[in-house]
């Protein structure tokens, strides 16, 4: 069976009609692939997918789903306080072939989802990848406990390294990622960019919960919670209810945003998650933590 790539956006029928009788938002949104349903992961992975376990080590040893490898978003970085990826190609590359990675096969990536005490890590890795340049990435939608529920059979332990080594090469899309400087200069310049703060409001407002060395957001920026884009149930809120979060804080189609939070997970979960409805979007992966540890840099409260 060949390999179909379809868009599966979170949502029943009723929701999409709703979104169709919805005036459209300045411009238009294409979809982009990212989540998958357990399914559709299924198909992908028997015909030869990669898997991406994106949590803890510990989570991982205590129920995997069967040939994953484990690529936590620390493994990208520099010390326990960095969000910021690390400039060594060379050594990213090492990394991401020793998973298994390979620019034309597409890999799935899973995590805890909306669990409580989940970080959204597995949207950081689809971001890293993005913007390393990987073709054909996608996130298994409701993550591990979705697949579990389905009767799908998990490994335990240390999970076997990859039976072959992959062949990825980076190729950085600049266009993926936000820095410092970058938004520094927007704030001089006119803010031409939509920046917004994915933390929880306390964080927002001025509460260190983190490791932040000072307290409040960066000027200018809309607040948008991660969790806010899940439902009651645990459940991305349909693409008509994303729409109408968006418009609240007067964002459009034409809009290029930058998601932060503290060292850039949950900013990569809403990253995901936008890129899914066609924005422009970028990811502040060194955050706050960088952020507010260079003491020119202004905050608002």
């Amino acid at each position: 069976m060949s390999l179909r790539y379809k868009y599966y956006w979170i949502g029943s029928l009723v929701a999409i009609f709703a979104l169709l009788a919805t005036p459209a938002m300045a411009g238009e949104w294409t979809d982009t692939e990212v989540f998958v349903a357990v399914d559709e992961a299924a198909e992908l992975i028997e015909d030869g997918a990669t898997v991406v376990d994106a949590r803890e080590r510990d989570d991982v040893k205590r129920g995997h789903i069967d040939g994953a490898t484990n690529l936590h978003w620390q493994h990208f970085v520099n010390g326990s306080a960095s969000g910021a990826i690390i400039d060594d190609d060379q050594r990213l590359g090492a990394l991401l072939r020793r998973a298994g990675i390979s620019n034309d096969t597409p890999v799935i990536i899973y995590g805890h989802w909306s669990r409580p005490g989940a970080w959204g890590e597995e949207g950081r890795i689809y971001w890293t990848l993005d913007y390393l340049g990987h073709p054909n990435i996608h996130i298994l939608e409701g993550g591990i406990d979705r697949w579990r529920q389905a009767g799908h059979p998990l490994s335990s332990g240390t999970p076997d390294p990859p039976t072959a080594t992959g062949d990825f090469t980076i190729e950085r899309r600049q266009q993926r990622r936000a820095d410092t400087a970058q938004l520094y200069r927007n704030l001089r310049n006119g803010n031409d960019l939509v920046v917004l703060d994915t933390r929880e409001l306390a964080e927002y407002r001025g509460e260190i919960k983190y490791g932040e060395e000072r307290p409040g957001h960066i000027p200018g920026a809309e607040h948008l919670w991660w969790r806010d884009l899940f439902d009651d149930h645990g459940e991305l809120k349909s693409r008509a209810q994303l729409h109408a979060e968006l418009q609240r804080r007067g964002i459009n189609a034409d809009a290029t945003i930058v998601a932060y939070c503290t060292g850039g997970i949950r900013s990569g979960f809403v990253y995901a998650v936008l890129r899914a409805a066609g924005l422009d979007i970028k990811n502040y992966d060194a955050s706050m933590w960088e952020w507010t540890r260079q003491k020119s840099l202004p905050l608002q409260r």
